[in-house]
């Protein structure tokens, strides 16, 4: 996916002042968390590590990321959660570039902001818990709201949240930092190809303009995996936002993410996620209700 092709459709927005009780654990969305702090501090924590959100800046969290948040006193901050609207044959931008946590807000981003959230107040949450309104139904209604809206106001909330990825775009480094063009060529090919069974390493090493064992070395060289990891995970990623956006049953759902066998995706899918396909969408509609699932 280009940034031409990035297509982000807004699920809720909102200004939010709390006290205390933003304290949250494991939240893991299919979504993206735009905050722009006004007041106060927080904390969230990403992959271990803790970060501070302080007044004058803007964070973001890409889709599917666990994080844990944390606040002892008062906190006011606009929120915005923004849904890419990705074709079949394409990936997510956020499979293409690693993005800054944290970037400085000037004072146009925070009156947009406002702006947006005034000018949508259907859009707000009712509920700042997570296991409130992150879940399959919230995600199908919001998301049939949004393609409903007028054009006149998606194209507004859009030109709004585009401004603000682009700051954080023009700090972002290609995903895993991949620096070598070639590697970064077979990335491209991998994202466009995720629902084709017939995506084999000769496809890729031929973008590459490498040999089968070089190609393999440089890429895992580059990315921490070989090419068959990399390209299983992001099946399955794909796999989990599309249980989350429809109710499309595991045969049709493994053959969308490039599996020809479903009994295989299924292994492989509850190797990654500790839920079967099936449990992995109850699990949505009731979050923090099932334990991982344990069938063999």
């Amino acid at each position: 996916m280009t940034i031409d092709d990035f297509t982000p459709l807004i699920l809720n927005a909102g200004k939010a002042s709390l006290n205390s009780n933003w304290n949250y654990s494991n939240v893991k969305s299919p979504f993206a968390r735009l905050f722009c702090v006004i007041e106060g501090s927080a904390t969230i924590s990403l992959g271990g590590v803790c970060h501070n959100l302080t007044a004058g800046h803007l964070y973001l969290i890409p889709p599917f990321t666990q994080h844990s948040t944390s606040c002892d006193g008062k906190f006011v901050h606009y929120y915005i959660h923004t849904y890419e609207d990705i074709p079949a044959e394409s990936g997510s931008i956020f499979d293409e570039w690693d993005f800054p946590f944290e970037v400085p807000a000037t004072e146009t981003d925070v009156a947009l902001v406002a702006q947006l959230v005034q000018n949508n107040p259907e859009l707000r949450l009712k509920e700042f818990d997570p296991e409130k309104y992150d879940n399959h139904q919230n995600l199908m209604n919001n998301l049939y709201q949004e393609k409903e809206r007028d054009i006149s106001t998606r194209i507004e909330c859009k030109a709004i949240v585009m401004l603000l990825i682009s700051h954080f775009l023009g700090k972002a480094r290609h995903h895993n930092d991949v620096k070598d063009k070639r590697i970064r060529q077979s990335i491209k090919v991998i994202n466009s190809r995720l629902s084709k069974t017939d995506l084999r390493i000769d496809e890729l090493k031929a973008a590459a303009c490498l040999s089968t064992n070089q190609f393999i070395r440089l890429f895992k060289k580059e990315t921490g995996q070989t090419p068959l990891q990399y390209i299983t995970n992001k099946r399955i990623e794909k796999a989990q936002a599309l249980l989350l956006k429809s109710e499309i049953n595991t045969k049709n759902l493994a053959n969308a993410v490039g599996f020809e066998d479903s009994a295989y995706f299924c292994k492989v899918f509850k190797k990654s996620t500790g839920f079967t396909p099936q449990k992995y969408r109850q699990q949505a509609l009731n979050p923090g209700k099932l334990p991982p699932d344990n069938e063999k």
